[in-house]
């Protein structure tokens, strides 16, 4: 059981190592309700050394970046990612978490998230694309009756899918804005079944057009 960020932070520096005693195991981190405010972006990895990693938390558990972060990356934007990936990450499983203020990011990874909610991401200042999830570079990923509500870019401002494959289960996509378009999702290109939204996924008040 989690119960503070610190606590979070430090279960995943101990999965981090090669002496781990979970190398090769699937791990399952149970979050406690509450909100757990990040000092910095969540970053996973070749050095996680499990096969797979679960964080899991009964709808009452916010991941939230704090107010200060956001790294500059140039002199007009900076980056407020949540959760990135990186190519080697272990499969990574998201269940029943408020996500907010930041995008999950993911690059040569699988994830699956069910029972997560995607909120109030707001990239519109920075020019960037996928205001709440970024699916790239053959990254695959099922979404199982998750909410996208309130994110903002100038591109994506949901969802942005570039090489990726996404599959969308009883999903709702509502209030989300793109400058540019692509309010609920943008589809660049695809690999695999591309992308399908099944089971009732329901896209609603979005900004115009909603799918690009």
């Amino acid at each position: 059981q989690v119960s503070t960020v610190a606590d979070l932070v430090a279960r995943l520096d101990a999965l981090s190592t090669n002496t781990s005693s979970h190398a090769g195991a699937i791990v399952e981190l149970a979050l406690s309700p509450g909100e757990y405010e990040l000092p910095d972006t969540l970053v996973f990895d070749r050095r996680l050394v499990v096969s797979a990693l679960r964080l899991q938390s009964n709808g009452e558990a916010t991941l939230r970046l704090a107010p200060s972060t956001g790294r500059r990356l140039s002199s007009a934007a900076t980056t407020t990612d949540l959760i990135r990936t990186a190519p080697g990450a272990p499969h990574l499983f998201l269940c029943g978490l408020q996500l907010r203020g930041g995008a999950v990011r993911l690059n040569r990874s699988h994830a699956s998230f069910e029972d997560c909610t995607f909120a109030d991401a707001d990239a519109t200042a920075t020019a960037a694309e996928g205001g709440a999830l970024s699916i790239v570079g053959g990254s695959v990923v099922e979404a199982t009756r998750c909410d996208f509500i309130s994110n903002r870019a100038r591109r994506a401002g949901a969802v942005l899918v570039d090489g990726g494959a996404a599959d969308f289960a009883s999903c709702r996509f509502e209030g989300n804005e793109a400058i540019d378009g692509g309010s609920a999702i943008l589809v660049r290109s695809t690999i695999r079944q591309g992308v399908v939204l099944r089971q009732h996924t329901l896209l609603v008040g979005n900004g115009a057009p909603s799918v690009l």
